[in-house]
């Protein structure tokens, strides 16, 4: 798990999936914006992101379909961080 800066220096929180998830067709990798540019917010958002991401990653079974688990994963982490 990582927070990842892009470019455009909005920070993200990026899970890398595990090589039989992949060799399944997911994708490599699953971004989602923390939707600030500002480090130490970032890092708190990441926290909340971060669970979320791996609880959809750890319920994965072999009736998932990619588009229902992309479809999930910005369901419930999108927006990171609903207090603000």
């Amino acid at each position: 798990m990582y927070l990842y800066r892009a470019p455009n220096n909005v920070y993200f929180t990026r899970i890398c999936l595990a090589k039989y998830l992949r060799d399944k067709g997911f994708p490599f990798d699953v971004k989602v914006s923390l939707l600030t540019r500002d480090r130490a917010e970032a890092v708190i958002r990441n926290i909340d992101v971060a669970g979320a991401l791996k609880k959809i990653i750890k319920s994965i079974d072999h009736q998932t379909r990619i588009n229902d688990f992309i479809r999930y994963v910005d369901d419930k982490t999108w927006p990171p961080n609903p207090t603000n």
